[in-house]
Formats: C-alpha cells, sequence, structure tokens
C-alpha cells in the first residue's frame, strides 16, 4: 500500500513507527503524464479527465503538474490526497498543492477525511489531547460563482461540477450553483434541484440509535468513554459543519 516514485522519509517512519515504509526494493514501470492519459488514448471521449481523484503515495503534486491541459479544459473537481508531513523524500505538501490549483482556477472547500499521527505515548483512554496533522483527502472544486476564482463552466461542466459537489457532501455548495445557473428563472426545475438535494442529504444511519448505542457501551466500560466519544466524532468530523445553524438556547 505505500508503493511510491519517491523513497520513504526514513526519519518520519521511524519517529512515528510506520513499519509499511521501509524499503523493500524497487522495480522500474513505464509512466505518462495525466495530460497523455486524458488526451492520448481516447480523443473521441471528452469526459475523462472531468473529476480527478488523486493518491498517488506522494507524487500528487508531480502529477498534478503533468495535467496543465487537463486542468485547464477538462477538471471541475478535484479530490487530492495531500500531506502536512514529508513521509516521502522531497513531496510537496498540502500548501504546495494548494496554490498549484488556485493558479490554475480551483478553490479549496475542505477535507473529505483527515488523519493524525502521534508517538503514541499518552493513553487516549485517560487523556484528551490533539496529534499531529499527517493527510487528507482535500476537494478542489472549479467555483464560478461570485468570490469562487474559477471561469464561466458550459452547462455540461455546471452538470458534473453539482454532481462532483453532491456526491462530497457540499450540498449547500451545489444547490447554490443549481440555482444560480441552469435552474435560475425556472421554478419547476429549481423545485426539482432541491428535491433532489434534500434525498441525497436524508441521513442513512438511524443516528438516535447510535448514540444510544455509544451511551450504552460508554456505561458498560467507562475507562473506554474517550476513546469511543472520539471515534464517534471522528466519523463526523469532515462529513458536515453546523456553524452556520443557530438552535435555541
Amino acid at each position: 500500500m505505500n508503493h511510491s516514485l519517491r523513497p520513504a522519509n526514513p526519519d518520519f517512519a521511524a519517529r512515528y513507527d510506520i513499519p509499511g515504509l521501509a524499503p523493500a526494493g524497487t522495480v522500474t514501470v513505464p509512466a505518462v503524464t495525466l495530460d497523455e492519459a486524458v488526451f492520448g488514448a481516447r480523443p473521441a471521449e471528452p469526459f475523462w479527465g472531468e473529476i480527478v481523484k488523486s493518491d498517488a503515495q506522494g507524487c500528487d503534486h508531480d502529477l498534478l503538474t503533468g495535467a496543465t491541459r487537463t486542468l485547464a479544459e477538462r477538471t471541475v473537481a478535484l479530490v487530492v490526497e495531500c500531506t502536512f508531513l514529508e513521509a516521502y523524500a522531497g513531496q510537496k505538501r498540502f500548501s504546495e498543492t494548494e496554490l498549484l490549483l488556485r493558479d490554475a482556477g480551483f478553490a479549496f472547500y475542505g477535507f473529505l477525511t483527515l488523519n493524525s499521527r502521534s508517538r503514541r505515548l499518552v493513553d487516549k483512554r485517560k487523556a484528551q489531547g490533539r496529534e499531529r496533522l499527517f493527510y487528507g483527502d482535500a476537494v478542489f472544486l472549479r467555483d464560478p460563482l461570485p468570490s469562487g476564482g474559477g471561469r464561466p463552466l458550459s452547462e455540461r461542466q455546471q452538470h458534473v461540477l453539482f454532481c462532483a459537489a453532491l456526491l462530497f457532501g457540499y450540498l449547500d455548495f451545489a444547490l447554490d450553483l443549481a440555482l444560480s445557473t441552469w435552474a435560475a428563472g425556472d421554478p419547476a426545475e429549481a423545485a426539482r434541484i432541491r428535491a433532489v438535494v434534500a434525498a441525497v442529504g436524508a441521513p442513512e444511519e438511524d443516528q438516535v440509535a447510535e448514540l444510544r448505542a455509544l451511551l450504552a457501551a460508554v456505561e458498560r466500560a467507562p475507562e473506554e468513554a474517550l476513546v469511543r466519544i472520539g471515534k464517534f466524532v471522528d466519523r463526523r468530523r469532515t462529513l458536515a459543519s453546523y456553524d452556520e445553524v443557530r438552535l435555541p438556547e
């Protein structure tokens, strides 16, 4: 799972005790740029590259630098694995990837996942504390709306971006995009889009039942309360935010 075009950073692997980064040999493999893959093999299929998912084990920035044409002509949404530490020698960090994609006309919207690392010196069952942020799957969108920074999109690109936003959980943006572009001035289409967004956003799990199960588990093993509550929160941490919601006191 840790094969990479870059060697692992031995200091990082040793400090955080990650055996999977130990060297196990090298092989030679053919490689092409993403632009060659998108525009070379299937010139009659213009949908390739509209949504890009990159998880290249420390080489995601390199992959994107070889996708200049794809990003400019095709892509409206990306999910890119970005790191905040140098797990692989010479790899670029999140800040450099964000700048590259910002210059290409994409807005950073958030993370689908976030992962941390620590030395595991503190018993998390007995103490609360933060760990060092390691990596996450970052979402970048070609936002054509005011303050979004992106250029105007074709109708197909609007639809693809709308679908990507739904899949990534950015429901408010998806609805804003539709109501500001192809559904603007069309009450029937706007109502249909609102219904689609509501259906996608409906919780698939019984939140109350899961919360009760958590409480029961904590009562059975109170010494595990911090970890169980933490994992409950972790599963929802990047799924939704509630800063704009106000409940009565």
